[in-house]
């Protein structure tokens, strides 16, 4: 049986003290950090420092190959269903964080109409499990249309969203745990994710889900440069980013990250990912 830890802990978020007590999950604790999306650079090279994944696994969504251990499973107004490979190239329609392909939260991977998402087509939870132990996970997040803080005009505020790690959700939504590095936006980048397990723990999977939304629409979520780090993978230290929520399972703290590294799925250069100019 899982025992629940509670602490007390203090972060500095854009110079303001932030007091919390968190309850973690002994059993799976991580700490979890949003960065602004103006860390993107069409060099993965710079692009991977500035998130602090040099040297992780790298899932571009380019072709339908996913790498080993990888797969992917829809739940949520759709057919339960989970893939290991992709069904199809993506339709691009929000800003990648590398190359010209995303993975949707849509099992087929394919957008039939750009500016909604038919419920029965969109899943509400999009799960990536990972077979292998991994205690690092990074991820670029497009196309999130949040209530709070809604996105700027023309675009139209549609559902906050929820992470879930290991399959257990956060109290809080996605929005709450980025704070001031999230941005609310149709067709544009969000925030790149990374979280790392505490020591002597792992992640099994990742989950994004849309909390509420119309009877016949969901939110369209894009996701890019998935970096994973296996357990088997020596540790490389990097300068700690700004802003850094230590998190359980069940709540929000501070941890100090130390991010290593890994081998990239391919070498790609700053040619081979034309990006849309941001809006």
């Amino acid at each position: 049986m899982n025992r629940l830890i509670f602490h007390a802990s203090i972060t500095t978020v854009t110079g303001a003290a932030l007091l919390s007590f968190i309850g973690i999950n002994s059993a799976q604790a991580v700490s979890i950090t949003f960065f602004p999306s103006t860390v993107f650079s069409s060099d993965p090279t710079i692009l991977n420092q500035n998130v602090g994944i040099t040297g992780y696994t790298i899932e571009d969504f380019e072709d339908k190959t996913l790498i080993p251990g990888l797969s992917i499973t829809y739940s949520g107004g759709v057919s339960t269903s989970t893939i290991t490979s992709l069904p199809n190239l993506s339709n691009k329609v929000s800003q990648s964080w590398d190359g010209q392909h995303t993975l949707f939260n849509i099992p087929s991977n394919q957008l039939s109409n750009s500016v909604f998402c038919p419920s029965t087509e969109c899943a509400k939870l999009t799960t990536l499990n990972f077979s292998s132990s991994i205690i690092s996970v990074g991820i670029g997040l497009s196309g999130f249309q949040s209530l709070n803080p809604p996105p700027s005009a023309p675009d139209n505020p549609i559902t906050d969203h929820r992470l879930f790690i290991n399959g257990i959700p956060f109290s809080q939504t996605i929005e709450q745990l980025a704070g001031v590095n999230w941005k609310s936006a149709n067709f544009q980048r969000n925030a790149y994710l990374r979280i790392d397990a505490l020591q002597g723990e792992s992640i099994s999977s990742i989950g994004f889900e849309n909390i509420t939304a119309t009877p016949s629409t969901e939110d369209v979520l894009e996701f890019d440069h998935l970096a994973i780090k296996s357990v088997a993978q020596p540790p490389k230290s990097v300068p700690e980013p700004s802003n850094i929520f230590g998190l359980g399972l069940l709540g929000l703290g501070l941890a100090a990250t130390k991010v290593k590294g890994v081998l990239s799925k391919k070498a790609k250069s700053p040619t081979d990912n034309p990006q849309e100019p941001d809006s």
